[in-house]
């Protein structure tokens, strides 16, 4: 071969393919970053960020009062309510503070089978949980 066609030979070969071509050795394939625009919504898909607020009398919905609630409410000084399934714990502290101005020492609570959430509240030292089921008139 000529050298003037070699060279050109050379120069089409380098120009057809990158000088800097890298070499995958990985088996996985990760997907290219690529331009990410931002969103603009036609409609606001919601209203506000702010949560539900509940009073303390839609949060208490009632107390329970079968056998197994009253044998706790005798022995272990607990009460046991139905209450609505978004509130917290100190939610439903505060809003049984609030109602019967009773001292608490902690509350544990449950979602049941059937989809309610129960509060078992336990009364602090001191504080009679039969008196203020009495009081409520669950007795």
């Amino acid at each position: 071969m000529a050298p003037q066609a070699r060279q050109t030979a050379n120069k089409v070969l380098r120009e057809g393919k990158s000088q800097n071509r890298k070499i995958h050795t990985s088996v996985h394939f990760f997907r290219p970053n690529t331009l990410k625009l931002a969103r603009k919504p036609r409609y606001q898909r919601y209203i506000g960020t702010a949560k539900p607020h509940f009073d303390e009398f839609s949060m208490i919905r009632k107390p329970v009062n079968t056998e197994a609630s009253m044998k706790m409410t005798e022995e272990q000084n607990v009460l046991t309510f139905v209450v609505s399934p978004h509130a917290t714990k100190k939610q439903i502290k505060h809003a049984l503070k609030k109602m019967y101005a009773v001292e608490i020492a902690r509350v544990n609570t449950l979602i049941a089978r059937d989809g309610l959430k129960k509060a078992f509240v336990t009364l602090a030292e001191g504080v009679n949980a039969s008196e203020v089921a009495a009081e409520m008139g669950m007795a």
